[in-house]
C-alpha cells in the first residue's frame, strides 16, 4: 500500500490526521476539507481549489484562510450569506452579493456601503 492510500485511509477515519502529513497532496487536502472544513486552518497554503471545496462544505470555514480571493468568498456566500459576518472589510460587490441571497445578511456586514443599504431599501 502506498503513502498516499495509506494517508488517505487515516484522513478517511480521522480528517484531522492532515494535521500530521508533511506536505499533504492535493488529493489528500480535497479529501480531509470534504469531509471536515474546519482542517483547513492546518493546511499551509491551500490552492484555490481546495479552499473552494472546503468553504462549500461548511462557509464559516472562510475564517481560516488569509486574504482568500472574491470566487472562495463567493462560493462561501453561496453556501451560507451570513458567512460575511467573517470577511474583514468586505468590499461592495461581495456585500451586495451577500444581501441579494439573504436581505437578513445586511446584520452582519460591519459598516455597510450606502449602495448596499440603498439595495435593501428599495428591494427588500
Amino acid at each position: 500500500m502506498s503513502t498516499n492510500n495509506i494517508n488517505l485511509e487515516a484522513i478517511r477515519k480521522n480528517p484531522l490526521a492532515i494535521k500530521d502529513i508533511e506536505n499533504p497532496t492535493k488529493e489528500e487536502q480535497l479529501e480531509a476539507v470534504k469531509l471536515n472544513a474546519w482542517v483547513i486552518q492546518f493546511i499551509k497554503n491551500p490552492e484555490k481549489d481546495v479552499q473552494i471545496a472546503a468553504v462549500q462544505t461548511n462557509a464559516y470555514s472562510v475564517q481560516f484562510l488569509e486574504d482568500p480571493e472574491d470566487e472562495v468568498i463567493l462560493e462561501a456566500l453561496k453556501k451560507n450569506a451570513i458567512s460575511i459576518e467573517l470577511i474583514k472589510n468586505p468590499p461592495k460587490h461581495l456585500q451586495l452579493e451577500a444581501v441579494k441571497i439573504n436581505k437578513f445578511a445586511i446584520d452582519f456586514i460591519k459598516n455597510p456601503d450606502e449602495e448596499v443599504l440603498n439595495y435593501i431599501k428599495n428591494k427588500c
